[in-house]
């Protein structure tokens, strides 16, 4: 626990990310102040930061980042990290996007789910989740990786900075009638030339325990889930840095998606 001293200075430290978040500044490292900073007191950050936001943003829906992966050199992370989306960061298909203000853009591949009722409590396994489970969609995550030192980050600072999203790009929805939507061929299309493309390495069953953990990670956190609210998951590791043109992601089983960077 910090003391209430060390609970002003973090107040002050959500202050500096939302000037930051407004004014498309570089978010400072917390961990460089605080280098002994538990997850817990980087969320309780990241809840004030979110807080203080929705003065005049509303809340789209909620993502797992980090599944498994390593980003430079931050620390390897346990467990996916929380953090949630804004109405205003979510763009529709074949969007075109300007990068002005965004310092560092990577393109993350996500699968996307919305529900088929409002969930109040923490959902019990994996048979109860299927049976509230709507829809889901392609995800196109444009993160800003604008730490002023990205080689120092650690997952605190992904934490407090809410996972720093710029664009969360849907793609058409999929209706889920129960069938295997995980184990699909990832491809990214650049200008009409293919960049790459991965098979996810994690299979359908352990997708939907990552939504598992999301779901009751949101309940944990006091936020609501409504009927058709997004809930994101991370798909591939692969970061892909943006630039201005077009893009297409493509996949066997959730669909595609496109949008153009603009100047």
């Amino acid at each position: 626990m910090v003391s209430c001293i060390e609970q002003q200075k973090l107040s002050v430290y959500e202050d500096q990310l939302v000037y930051a978040f407004e004014l498309d500044k570089q978010m400072p490292l917390v961990s460089e102040e605080y280098p002994n900073l538990s997850e817990e007191e980087a969320y309780r950050i990241q809840k004030g930061y979110v807080n203080k936001l929705l003065a005049h943003e509303n809340i789209g829906g909620y993502k797992a980042s980090f599944i498994d992966t390593k980003v430079h050199n931050m620390d390897k992370v346990g467990n996916p990290i929380f953090s949630v989306i804004f109405e205003s960061d979510i763009q529709p298909h074949n969007s075109e996007l300007s990068l002005y203000g965004i310092h560092k853009p990577v393109l993350e591949t996500y699968l996307g789910f919305t529900f088929n009722q409002s969930i109040q409590n923490k959902v019990n396994d994996i048979d109860e989740l299927k049976s509230l489970i709507d829809s889901y969609r392609l995800i196109g995550d444009i993160t800003d990786l604008k730490f002023h030192n990205l080689n120092k980050t650690k997952t605190v600072d992904f934490i407090a900075t809410n996972a720093v999203s710029s664009f969360i790009l849907v793609g058409d929805t999929t209706k889920y009638t129960g069938q295997d939507f995980h184990n699909s061929l990832v491809q990214i299309n650049y200008n009409n030339n293919q960049l790459y493309e991965l098979r996810p390495k994690r299979d359908t069953q352990k997708a939907l325990e990552d939504l598992l953990w999301l779901i009751n990670t949101t309940i944990d956190h006091g936020y609501p889930i409504e009927k058709g609210t997004l809930l994101s998951i991370g798909d591939k590791a692969h970061l892909t840095p943006v630039r201005h043109g077009s893009y297409e992601m493509l996949t066997e089983t959730a669909g595609m998606l496109s949008f153009k960077i603009i100047q």
